[in-house]
């Protein structure tokens, strides 16, 4: 049964949609309950727009692995395709606790947090990570503009633009 989730995985990430849907049907329906075949599915009809349908089924994985923090953060997205927007917020920091030490995790969680217009979250969420990538730092700073928090916004773009900023002696090279 492996070879055929890799099977339906595989057709999934070339986009043959219609194949990898039968053959996670064919898992889900062989062993009720395959979490991989529900999480692919449902992130699949997540994909097409299927919100209801997507979310029914990572619901049902995600209760079967309840600290999955990618079937969490897809759910959260369906949530938010069905406009069920605290239901998506509360996922979505779900997520991004079973994310852990993840940066690139966290950010694609806070990115998500702000298009939810929650930026509360997205300050805690980012906040777990003291030495921050730039792209932690840009989105703090969104987070911060959301709050209208405009002095501490700007500090942090100000940072950020210092950080990519060419020295003086590196311009000096390019001339």
């Amino acid at each position: 049964m492996n070879s055929l989730i890799q099977q339906a995985e595989e057709a999934h990430r070339r986009g043959e949609f219609a194949t990898a849907k039968q053959l996670y049907a064919k898992l889900i329906d062989a062993a009720t309950g395959n979490t991989d075949a529900l999480y692919g599915m449902g992130t699949l009809l997540m994909q097409e727009g299927c919100f209801a349908e997507a979310g029914a089924l990572l619901a049902d994985a995600l209760e079967r692995e309840p600290q999955a923090a990618d079937i969490a953060f897809n759910y959260a997205v369906c949530l938010r395709g069905a406009n069920d927007l605290p239901a998506a917020i509360a996922m979505a920091e779900r997520a991004g606790r079973a994310g852990g030490t993840d940066e690139g995790f966290s950010q694609n969680v806070s990115r998500l947090l702000i298009e939810l217009n929650a930026p509360h979250s997205a300050l805690a969420q980012l906040g777990s990570f003291p030495h921050q990538h730039l792209e932690s730092q840009l989105l703090q700073a969104q987070a911060l503009g959301l709050l209208e928090a405009w002095d501490r916004s700007v500090a942090l773009l100000r940072n950020c633009l210092l950080y990519t900023s060419p020295s003086p002696r590196d311009r000096q090279k390019s001339r």
